[in-house]
Protein backbone atom coordinates (compact mmCIF):
# COMPACT_ATOMS: atom_id res chain seq x y z
CA UNK A 1 0.00 0.00 0.00
CA UNK A 2 1.52 3.35 -1.13
CA UNK A 3 1.31 6.73 0.74
CA UNK A 4 -1.87 7.70 -1.21
CA UNK A 5 -3.85 4.64 -0.86
CA UNK A 6 -2.93 4.53 3.15
CA UNK A 7 -3.81 7.87 3.41
CA UNK A 8 -7.27 7.30 1.77
CA UNK A 9 -7.95 4.39 3.94
CA UNK A 10 -6.67 6.02 6.90
CA UNK A 11 -9.07 9.14 5.84
CA UNK A 12 -12.04 6.33 5.66
CA UNK A 13 -11.21 5.16 9.44
CA UNK A 14 -11.15 8.53 10.73
CA UNK A 15 -14.63 9.25 9.14
CA UNK A 16 -16.02 6.41 9.90
CA UNK A 17 -15.32 6.93 13.78
CA UNK A 18 -16.48 10.58 13.32
CA UNK A 19 -19.98 9.34 11.59
CA UNK A 20 -20.73 6.43 13.92
CA UNK A 21 -20.01 8.81 17.20
CA UNK A 22 -22.57 11.38 15.36
CA UNK A 23 -25.08 8.63 15.24
CA UNK A 24 -25.23 8.42 19.08
CA UNK A 25 -26.41 12.03 19.57
CA UNK A 26 -30.37 12.46 19.43
CA UNK A 27 -31.66 12.55 16.12
CA UNK A 28 -31.87 15.86 14.05
CA UNK A 29 -31.57 17.65 10.82
CA UNK A 30 -28.27 16.78 9.17
CA UNK A 31 -28.35 13.33 9.88
CA UNK A 32 -28.72 11.37 6.56
CA UNK A 33 -25.96 13.87 5.11
CA UNK A 34 -23.96 12.41 8.28
CA UNK A 35 -25.15 8.21 7.11
CA UNK A 36 -24.23 9.11 3.33
CA UNK A 37 -20.78 9.93 4.15
CA UNK A 38 -20.25 7.09 6.64
CA UNK A 39 -21.68 4.49 3.93
CA UNK A 40 -19.20 6.09 2.17
CA UNK A 41 -15.98 5.78 4.25
CA UNK A 42 -17.58 2.20 5.29
CA UNK A 43 -17.19 1.47 1.67
CA UNK A 44 -13.63 2.41 1.37
CA UNK A 45 -12.83 0.11 4.25
CA UNK A 46 -14.55 -2.78 2.22
CA UNK A 47 -16.36 -3.04 6.01
CA UNK A 48 -19.29 -5.60 6.31
CA UNK A 49 -21.04 -2.61 8.43
CA UNK A 50 -21.91 -0.58 5.48
CA UNK A 51 -25.09 -2.79 4.80
CA UNK A 52 -26.75 -1.71 8.18
CA UNK A 53 -25.88 2.12 7.48
CA UNK A 54 -27.68 1.75 3.71
CA UNK A 55 -30.68 0.03 5.73
CA UNK A 56 -30.46 3.40 8.23
CA UNK A 57 -30.73 6.33 5.59
CA UNK A 58 -33.20 4.19 3.79
CA UNK A 59 -35.35 4.03 7.41
CA UNK A 60 -34.60 7.90 7.73
CA UNK A 61 -35.35 8.94 4.29
CA UNK A 62 -38.71 7.13 5.09
CA UNK A 63 -39.83 8.95 8.03
CA UNK A 64 -39.94 12.62 6.69
CA UNK A 65 -40.06 14.66 9.35
CA UNK A 66 -42.04 12.65 11.27
CA UNK A 67 -38.74 11.01 13.67
CA UNK A 68 -40.47 11.04 16.84
CA UNK A 69 -40.28 7.31 17.42
CA UNK A 70 -36.68 7.91 16.31
CA UNK A 71 -36.05 10.09 19.44
CA UNK A 72 -38.35 8.46 21.66
CA UNK A 73 -36.61 5.21 21.18
CA UNK A 74 -33.11 6.87 21.78
CA UNK A 75 -34.57 8.32 25.26
CA UNK A 76 -35.28 4.83 26.04
CA UNK A 77 -32.02 3.08 24.91
CA UNK A 78 -29.40 5.85 26.08
CA UNK A 79 -30.87 9.07 28.27
CA UNK A 80 -34.24 7.83 30.76
CA UNK A 81 -35.19 9.16 32.66
CA UNK A 82 -36.22 5.87 33.58
CA UNK A 83 -34.17 2.52 33.56
CA UNK A 84 -31.65 2.68 30.71
CA UNK A 85 -31.95 -0.28 28.02
CA UNK A 86 -28.54 0.71 26.81
CA UNK A 87 -26.14 2.55 29.04
CA UNK A 88 -23.64 4.42 26.73
CA UNK A 89 -21.08 4.37 29.09
CA UNK A 90 -17.80 2.35 29.40
CA UNK A 91 -17.78 1.66 33.03
CA UNK A 92 -20.76 0.31 33.34
CA UNK A 93 -19.51 -3.25 31.35
CA UNK A 94 -15.97 -2.22 31.87
CA UNK A 95 -16.34 -1.40 36.53
CA UNK A 96 -19.29 -3.69 36.95
CA UNK A 97 -22.58 -3.44 39.20
CA UNK A 98 -23.96 -0.77 36.13
CA UNK A 99 -21.49 1.69 37.73
CA UNK A 100 -21.02 5.03 36.24
CA UNK A 101 -17.92 7.32 36.45
CA UNK A 102 -15.63 4.22 38.02
CA UNK A 103 -12.14 3.74 37.30
CA UNK A 104 -12.41 2.92 33.71
CA UNK A 105 -13.85 6.65 33.32
CA UNK A 106 -11.07 8.18 35.10
CA UNK A 107 -8.82 5.71 32.92
CA UNK A 108 -10.36 7.57 29.62
CA UNK A 109 -9.97 11.35 31.04
CA UNK A 110 -6.85 10.73 31.90
CA UNK A 111 -6.07 10.00 27.89
CA UNK A 112 -7.87 13.24 26.77
CA UNK A 113 -5.67 15.23 28.82
CA UNK A 114 -2.87 13.34 28.15
CA UNK A 115 -3.28 13.87 24.53
CA UNK A 116 -4.21 17.47 25.24
CA UNK A 117 -7.51 17.69 25.22
CA UNK A 118 -10.70 18.28 26.50
CA UNK A 119 -14.54 17.61 26.26
CA UNK A 120 -16.78 20.03 24.81
CA UNK A 121 -18.67 22.79 28.15
CA UNK A 122 -21.94 21.85 26.51
CA UNK A 123 -21.44 18.10 26.65
CA UNK A 124 -22.78 17.11 29.72
CA UNK A 125 -21.95 13.00 29.58
CA UNK A 126 -19.24 11.38 31.17
CA UNK A 127 -15.99 11.05 29.00
CA UNK A 128 -16.42 7.38 28.85
CA UNK A 129 -19.87 7.61 26.66
CA UNK A 130 -19.71 5.81 23.44
CA UNK A 131 -19.99 8.92 21.52
CA UNK A 132 -16.90 10.41 23.15
CA UNK A 133 -14.98 7.40 22.76
CA UNK A 134 -15.69 7.10 19.46
CA UNK A 135 -14.20 10.60 18.28
CA UNK A 136 -11.51 10.19 19.91
CA UNK A 137 -10.47 7.46 18.19
CA UNK A 138 -11.34 9.71 15.31
CA UNK A 139 -8.89 12.07 16.47
CA UNK A 140 -6.20 9.82 17.19
CA UNK A 141 -6.36 8.69 13.41
CA UNK A 142 -6.82 12.33 11.96
CA UNK A 143 -3.12 12.69 14.18
CA UNK A 144 -1.85 9.98 12.73
CA UNK A 145 -2.43 11.03 9.00
CA UNK A 146 -1.07 14.38 9.57
CA UNK A 147 2.03 12.69 10.79
CA UNK A 148 2.13 10.34 7.97
CA UNK A 149 1.64 13.52 5.50
CA UNK A 150 4.51 15.04 6.84
CA UNK A 151 6.46 11.81 6.23
CA UNK A 152 6.86 11.82 10.18
CA UNK A 153 6.98 7.82 10.12
CA UNK A 154 7.99 7.95 14.61
CA UNK A 155 4.72 10.28 15.39
CA UNK A 156 2.50 7.87 13.07
CA UNK A 157 3.47 4.75 14.88
CA UNK A 158 2.83 6.62 17.97
CA UNK A 159 -0.63 7.45 17.48
CA UNK A 160 -1.53 4.40 15.59
CA UNK A 161 -0.32 2.71 19.07
CA UNK A 162 -2.54 4.81 20.92
CA UNK A 163 -5.15 3.77 19.36
CA UNK A 164 -4.64 0.28 19.50
CA UNK A 165 -4.29 0.32 23.43
CA UNK A 166 -7.55 2.18 23.77
CA UNK A 167 -9.46 -0.29 21.43
CA UNK A 168 -7.92 -2.67 23.23
CA UNK A 169 -8.65 -1.74 26.62
CA UNK A 170 -11.54 0.22 26.24
CA UNK A 171 -13.96 0.14 22.82
CA UNK A 172 -13.42 -3.32 21.81
CA UNK A 173 -13.98 -4.38 25.99
CA UNK A 174 -17.54 -2.73 26.08
CA UNK A 175 -19.11 -2.28 22.69
CA UNK A 176 -19.87 -6.11 22.35
CA UNK A 177 -22.18 -6.36 25.40
CA UNK A 178 -23.17 -2.59 24.90
CA UNK A 179 -24.57 -3.81 21.57
CA UNK A 180 -26.00 -6.52 22.42
CA UNK A 181 -28.02 -4.50 25.23
CA UNK A 182 -29.17 -1.71 21.93
CA UNK A 183 -30.29 -4.86 19.95
CA UNK A 184 -32.39 -6.45 22.31
CA UNK A 185 -34.46 -3.46 23.65
CA UNK A 186 -34.60 -1.46 20.70
CA UNK A 187 -37.99 -1.16 19.45
CA UNK A 188 -36.90 0.73 15.77
CA UNK A 189 -34.81 -1.12 13.38
CA UNK A 190 -32.82 2.02 12.92
CA UNK A 191 -31.11 1.15 16.25
CA UNK A 192 -31.36 -2.27 15.41
CA UNK A 193 -29.12 -1.49 12.62
CA UNK A 194 -26.82 0.30 14.25
CA UNK A 195 -25.96 -1.67 16.59
CA UNK A 196 -25.15 -3.81 14.24
CA UNK A 197 -22.82 -1.67 12.50
CA UNK A 198 -20.97 -0.28 15.53
CA UNK A 199 -20.09 -4.40 16.30
CA UNK A 200 -18.93 -5.20 12.97
CA UNK A 201 -16.57 -2.14 12.53
CA UNK A 202 -15.40 -2.21 15.95
CA UNK A 203 -14.38 -6.22 15.49
CA UNK A 204 -13.12 -5.15 12.10
CA UNK A 205 -11.07 -2.44 13.81
CA UNK A 206 -9.77 -4.31 16.57
CA UNK A 207 -8.55 -6.98 13.59
CA UNK A 208 -7.03 -4.46 11.34
CA UNK A 209 -4.73 -2.97 13.94
CA UNK A 210 -3.43 -6.15 15.57
CA UNK A 211 -2.72 -7.61 11.94
CA UNK A 212 -1.04 -3.85 10.80
CA UNK A 213 1.21 -4.06 14.37
CA UNK A 214 1.66 -7.75 14.02
CA UNK A 215 3.22 -7.17 10.63
CA UNK A 216 5.81 -4.25 11.71
CA UNK A 217 6.83 -6.49 14.35
CA UNK A 218 5.51 -4.44 16.98
CA UNK A 219 4.44 -7.11 19.70
CA UNK A 220 2.76 -5.70 22.98
CA UNK A 221 2.25 -2.32 22.52
CA UNK A 222 3.81 -0.31 25.53
CA UNK A 223 1.45 2.32 26.71
CA UNK A 224 3.34 6.09 26.08
CA UNK A 225 3.28 9.10 29.03
CA UNK A 226 4.03 11.50 26.24
CA UNK A 227 1.68 14.31 25.34
CA UNK A 228 0.65 15.87 22.28
CA UNK A 229 0.28 19.52 21.25
CA UNK A 230 -3.57 19.28 19.55
CA UNK A 231 -5.16 22.82 20.23
CA UNK A 232 -7.97 20.85 21.60
CA UNK A 233 -11.78 19.66 21.23
CA UNK A 234 -12.51 21.99 18.50
CA UNK A 235 -13.37 21.91 14.96
CA UNK A 236 -13.53 18.89 12.81
CA UNK A 237 -11.90 17.12 15.88
CA UNK A 238 -14.13 18.05 19.16
CA UNK A 239 -14.95 15.56 20.95
CA UNK A 240 -18.92 16.13 22.58
CA UNK A 241 -20.10 18.21 19.79
CA UNK A 242 -23.27 18.15 19.68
Amino acid sequence: MNIAELTKYEKARSGAYKGLAECYHMPRSGLHETLIALEHQLEVLDSEATPYITLMRSEWVGLGNENDDLRVDFARLFVGPYTLQAPPYGSVYLDGERRVMGSSTMDVHTRYVNAGLEIADHFKEPPDHIAVELEFMHFLVVKEIEAILHSDADVAIKYFDHQEVFLKKHLAAWVPQFVSHVAENATTDFYKHLARATDLFIKQEYNHILVSTSKRGGGEVQESTRTNSATGFGNDVAIGVN
